[in-house]
């Protein structure tokens, strides 16, 4: 399974947050669905940035005519987690600093499939599997801990929560 992530539809936005354009990056997701490959795009909502009626009306056209193409596409809420680092590294921290609200991203989801791209979901960084990863490579027994009790909280929300089919 392939996992893409299509942070800007625009060549100028995408050029403007990554430092790039996003022609090569398109290519290669034509490529994977020229072959067939099982395809999961990923749509990281950037407050101020991606966000605009524009960016959401060329993704919802991307997203349909590419429909046959992709298993789903997930919305991931961004998040400012890097700036904690960016300081600790005696970084700068050049993204947005203000993460996206679980709101805009059903406000997203809801304006994409109203616009005919009908495989969208809600995503979350924090999958079981990224803790995992996460709980690997720390070394700080108190984040360990924290991040136990945060898995656990995940697990009984998703699990009991009346919109999983938003989480799968």
């Amino acid at each position: 399974q392939y996992y893409y992530d299509i942070k800007a539809i625009d060549p100028q936005k995408h050029k403007k947050l990554c430092g790039k354009d996003n022609l090569q990056i398109l290519e290669n997701l034509e490529f994977l669905f020229s072959r067939g490959a099982d395809t999961v795009l990923r749509l990281p909502l950037v407050p101020g940035f991606n966000d605009s009626e524009k960016d959401l009306e060329a993704l919802s056209v991307f997203l349909r005519e590419n429909e046959p193409y992709y298993k789903r596409a997930e919305i991931m809420k961004y998040h400012s987690f890097g700036l904690s680092k960016a300081r600790a590294l005696s970084r700068e921290y050049t993204a947005p600093k203000d993460s996206a609200k679980t709101c805009d991203a059903v406000k997203w989801q809801n304006f994409l499939k109203a616009n005919g791209a009908e495989k969208v979901i809600i995503s979350t960084y924090f999958t079981p599997q990224a803790i995992k990863i996460y709980l690997q490579v720390t070394s700080c027994p108190i984040l360990l801990y924290i991040c136990k009790i945060y898995f656990c909280i995940y697990i009984i929300y998703h699990v009991y929560s009346k919109n999983i089919n938003n989480y799968i």
